[in-house]
């Protein structure tokens, strides 16, 4: 088949690497949209994280400002060696190019994979409880968490027959 002629099995190739269809990664191409509109939206993304985490280190500062205050010094100690690693993981997020992270990303999960796995589930952990810790209105089955029963009859939560 020619240039240009798809086959039953897909497009065809064009000579010069080109899909037809216009499904390439060229300027203008569906997937060079796809990919610029992606990296567009997880730098707007990592900014918000980072302007995120230095309202966190800040109130983290605090804390151990507050601690020493009260003669935690140990713990105060400890606290603030953390808040620098944060700094650090903030300073460099904010820094590096969002392809540099990704790739840096890739690497460490096929160097580490028990490690990235194991991270990446800690990490999610983290990210929903923090998520739902910071939702107002967050609620349990659809009821406010201070009106659930765990003695009800209701058919929500156990009647007291059930065996923990």
């Amino acid at each position: 088949m020619g240039p240009g002629l798809g086959s039953p099995l897909g497009p065809a190739e064009y000579a010069d690497g080109r899909m037809e269809g216009g499904f390439d990664e060229a300027p203008g191409g569906f997937l060079h949209s796809v990919k610029r509109n992606a990296t567009s939206q997880l730098n707007a993304q990592k900014r918000r994280a980072t302007d995120q985490l230095d309202n966190f280190t800040a109130t983290l500062r605090e804390s151990t400002q507050q601690l020493r205050d009260e003669r935690h010094d140990a713990v105060a100690t400890l606290l603030e060696r953390g808040v620098a690693e944060l700094e650090r993981l903030t300073t460099t997020l904010r820094e590096r190019d969002i392809n540099e992270f990704i790739a840096d990303v890739e690497r460490f999960g096929r160097r580490q994979p028990a490690l990235f796995l194991g991270s990446s589930f800690v990490a999610g952990l983290l990210l929903a409880r923090f998520v739902k810790a910071s939702d107002p209105g967050s609620s349990w089955n659809g009821r406010s968490r201070s009106s659930y029963n765990p003695y009800n009859t209701s058919g929500h939560g156990l009647t007291g027959q059930e065996s923990l």
